[in-house]
């Protein structure tokens, strides 16, 4: 079973809003009989910008994929096998689950402000199961990195 977990739609809603004002400014252009072709050029970036924020809102980017192989987290695969220890920790960009891993000095961060609530908490469990059935774990604190 194969589990993707998105960021919230909400961090970017600055996209289609951006490309919302575009299109305003294209307005006062016209409005001031500014070039035709001037208008046209602002007019379709505008668009551009706005559908695209329209279809990040509705399809956000991946944060991570489990699988019962193992987890993908921003193009980077790492089986459950190499997982040795998972936690909480704080980070500049808040909680983050962290997963430890059985290469030097490799942890795997994953940002759950990022995602909903539910879901962050959905993830957590996740792991932890994924991990207790791929081999017995330990949470880890994150603190010290020779635990």
């Amino acid at each position: 079973m194969r589990t993707t977990y998105r960021m919230r739609p909400d961090r970017f809603l600055g996209l289609l809003a951006l490309g919302l004002i575009i299109l305003g400014v294209a307005a006062i252009v016209w409005a001031f009989g500014g070039p035709d072709v001037v208008i046209a050029v602002i007019v379709v970036l505008g668009g551009v910008v706005a559908l695209t924020g329209l279809w990040v809102l509705a399809r956000p980017p991946v944060l991570a994929r489990l699988d019962d192989d193992g987890v993908s987290v921003r193009g980077v695969r790492t089986r459950w096998a190499d997982v040795e220890a998972a936690g909480t920790v704080e980070t500049t960009q808040g909680t983050a689950l962290s997963l430890k891993t059985t290469r030097d000095e490799d942890t795997i961060l994953i940002p759950l402000r990022w995602m909903a609530a539910s879901r962050a908490a959905q993830l957590t469990d996740e792991v932890d199961q994924r991990l207790n059935a791929a081999h017995g774990y330990r949470r880890w604190d994150g603190a010290d990195p020779g635990q």
